[in-house]
């Protein structure tokens, strides 16, 4: 199955990106993924995320996600689009990589996955 810009059956890349965003996002503020053992003692998780440059409305699914995720408190901070990659690799590198990072475009953050 090829995936067009614009399939007439009304599925379309963006809607798949923004479903697909929407349930990364959601399963990892829900607790579907598993708990990070090296932090799971903070009450305070530390949450890197980039989309909302290509994904608009994605700020307000993250903020309403983190204000019902109950657990523990959640600091979100979004990256910019220059240093989405690079921050995470330097933080990860040093030992000090956020509690959840959200990468949602694809192949460029595979070797830091």
């Amino acid at each position: 199955m090829t995936m067009k810009q614009d399939d007439p059956n009304g599925f379309s890349r963006r809607k798949f990106l923004k479903r697909s965003a929407g349930l990364g996002a959601g399963a990892a503020l829900s607790g579907l993924l598993p708990s990070l053992p090296a932090r799971a003692d903070t009450q305070t998780l530390n949450m890197w995320w980039w989309g909302e440059q290509e994904l608009p409305g994605l700020q307000a699914f993250v903020d309403d996600s983190v204000k019902n995720y109950t657990a523990a408190s959640v600091k979100t901070m979004l990256q910019d689009t220059a240093v989405v990659i690079s921050q995470f690799q330097t933080a990860a590198a040093a030992g000090n990589a956020p509690d959840i990072k959200y990468l949602c475009n694809g192949i460029y953050h595979m070797e830091s996955v």
